[in-house]
């Protein structure tokens, strides 16, 4: 990837470095906001990302996220690089996911000691499609000027990507 640090700055550059950080990095913090307004932050291990970056997270019904997610769909996933030149910052609405063959696809053997009855029970899917991503990635030369004190930032507007200068 070639670097930009000015105004020809395209889309597919910072899609790629988060394309590129959801697929590399194991773990992400995906943070949400409580009915008491609090913010809540918590590490997830998402599964694979889709093309067009929508995140799938596996959890239990029960738990704080699912309850902030009724009280506000949005939430932030954060992705950073194991060397910590690089990050995304992914944000969007999440929907529920309840559907038992998707379950049944989205699932990860060593959850049962989470998840006794597997995917069948207990276990919900949260989809997550991103609206917003913002990524620094000083490694490819993909920062802003100035010089990595913003992000580089898209949002998507009926389906389209472009850089956004409110970061």
């Amino acid at each position: 990837m070639s670097g930009s640090t000015g105004a020809d700055l395209q889309p597919t550059q910072v899609l790629e470095v988060a394309q590129r950080l959801t697929r590399d990095v194991g773990l992400c913090v995906l943070t949400t906001t409580g009915a008491d307004d609090w913010i809540h932050a918590r590490v997830m291990q998402p599964f694979p990302v889709d093309p067009d970056l929508t995140l799938w997270f596996g959890t239990s019904p029960s738990s704080r996220k699912i309850a902030d997610m009724a009280h506000d769909a949005q939430a932030t996933a954060t992705f950073q690089s194991a060397d910590g030149s690089a990050y995304a910052s992914l944000s969007g609405r999440v929907g529920l996911v309840d559907d038992l063959e998707t379950r049944r696809r989205l699932w990860r053997s060593d959850w049962t000691q989470y998840f006794p009855a597997g995917p069948d029970d207990g276990y919900i899917l949260m989809r997550m499609v991103p609206d917003r991503i913002e990524v620094l990635d000083f490694a490819n030369g993909v920062a802003p000027p100035p010089y990595g004190a913003v992000p580089a930032a898209v949002v998507r507007s009926d389906g389209e990507w472009a850089i956004t200068h409110d970061a």
